[in-house]
């Protein structure tokens, strides 16, 4: 899928392999390889650098199309970039939600009981001897 892509971004563009190598800045060698020798071990600098040259995701370079993210996946990414503080606020606030009978799921998919199990706080266990 990775080829057809590519090449059906050269053709919108008007480029060949030479063209895009030179406008790119990514090497003719390692654009030419991608026909020549497959692209199993493409750098993720390379896909990278060719996304941003194109303006288009790396799901949309990769797999031509845009993975679809679920509400649960945006929240975890969102949640990935906020520092302690925020992960905490966070929590109390989506805490607040869910006991809110006006954002609650009337089949929750997983039940009070096993959630609240998994949330209890534990204390580590250590490594005696």
């Amino acid at each position: 899928m990775f080829l057809l892509t590519l090449e059906k971004l050269m053709n919108e563009r008007g480029l060949n392999k030479h063209s895009f190598s030179l406008q790119s800045g990514i090497p003719y060698k390692t654009i030419d390889n991608f026909w020549k020798k497959g692209y199993d071990n493409v750098k993720l600098g390379t896909l990278r650098k060719i996304a941003v040259f194109f303006g288009v995701s790396l799901d949309y370079l990769v797999w031509g199309e845009e993975r679809k993210v679920t509400p649960e996946q945006k929240l975890a990414i969102q949640f990935t970039k906020l520092n302690e503080t925020g992960k905490i606020k966070a929590l109390e606030y989506i805490e607040d939600l869910s006991e809110n009978k006006k954002y609650k799921d009337a089949q929750p998919s997983i039940s009070d009981d096993i959630l609240s199990e998994l949330t209890q706080e534990r204390p580590i266990p250590t490594n005696s001897k």
